[in-house]
């Protein structure tokens, strides 16, 4: 009998551009909103798949950061002028282990690692990371404690939560989407609370409404205010606000009063409605979704923000749904 033959083992260098060749196709499949062919798109593929698979040390995987630059040229001022450290002839690897994804992370582009960016300040929350994504016009990569996998893309957050790959819209997206079904709404009002609900509520799970009065003085006559709770004034226009009023609403049950110019200063307001509308609205998603429904039949000039403690931001007006931002991953309900 001929003697069996075995093919030559495989190189660490083959087995990794199989992975990553796989790792493109993933993502194509799950149609993540990226250009993966373009001119960052490759760097952006090295680095998810070293946030996939790190070094470990003594069976511990670490965190991660990668920022995707268009060039080899970095703008500190859009950036917020963080600490720049150059890097020349360091191994990739090596330069790895000093980004923990939270205040510091590499830089690199498609010919390799640019420099090491050190922030005075975390940007490891949704909201931070957009901002320094969209502002920047780069694309952040985090890997967090969890294992899961985070990207934010001037156009979307996409997750991998270990099994699957998903996206979510960004607040901007939801903005012009309301404003197409009403183009009055031209307040930087709806923009700061398209970001809240988005970027700070759905991204931290927490539940709420908000009611957007977008005319008129006093509180809409389907208010019931003699139960809710006076807080100091709180700006939709002032994002150094969000953190404070994100914070009081993950203590607090029934509605936030948003003023014509975007001013809080009352929460836990119980939202009512009229026989009619019960007749006439049908229920939808669960008892906040549909309560804001029914309630912004009767108040034609309020718009009614509803989000989920499971993710999604639903948009109301006049009975109305005028916008969903589906928040969370395929399958998943409310």
């Amino acid at each position: 009998m001929g003697r069996m033959t075995h093919p030559a083992p495989e190189t660490a260098g083959e087995r990794r551009r199989r992975r990553l060749r796989r790792l493109r196709e993933e993502l194509l499949d799950a149609d993540v909103p990226i250009d993966l062919d373009g001119a960052s798109g490759e760097a952006l593929i090295e680095e998810l798949d070293y946030a996939r698979f790190p070094h470990t040390h003594e069976g511990v995987s670490p965190v991660f950061g990668a920022l995707i630059v268009p060039d080899e040229v970095i703008d500190p001022a859009r950036l917020g002028f963080p600490a720049l450290v150059e890097i020349t002839d360091i191994d990739h690897d090596v330069v790895r282990r000093l980004a923990d994804g939270r205040t510091s992370f590499i830089a690199r582009h498609d010919h390799g690692v640019v420099a090491l960016v050190s922030f005075d300040r975390t940007i490891e929350h949704e909201a931070t990371a957009v901002q320094v994504a969209t502002s920047a016009g780069i694309t952040v990569v985090q890997r967090q404690y969890t294992g899961s996998i985070r990207v934010f893309a001037p156009n979307a957050v996409i997750t991998w939560d270990g099994a699957r790959w998903w996206s979510k819209p960004l607040a901007s997206q939801l903005a012009r989407t309301i404003r197409a079904a009403r183009p009055e709404l031209l307040s930087p009002v709806l923009d700061g609370l398209t970001e809240f609900c988005v970027h700070w509520l759905s991204a931290g799970r927490v539940g709420a409404l908000l009611v957007w009065q977008t005319e008129g003085t006093g509180s809409p006559s389907h208010l019931g205010v003699r139960a809710s709770v006076a807080i100091p004034p709180l700006e939709m226009t002032e994002r150094q606000h969000y953190a404070a009023l994100r914070n009081a609403l993950a203590q607090t049950d029934r509605a936030a009063l948003v003023s014509p110019g975007g001013r809080v200063d009352r929460i836990g307001v119980a939202l009512r409605w009229s026989e009619e509308a019960v007749a006439v609205v049908p229920a939808y998603r669960g008892t906040r979704h549909t309560s804001a429904r029914r309630f912004s039949r009767d108040e034609p000039s309020a718009v009614v923000f509803a989000v989920s403690s499971a993710g999604p931001v639903s948009v109301l007006h006049g009975g109305e749904i005028i916008s969903v931002a589906t928040t969370t991953p395929p399958g998943d309900t409310d």
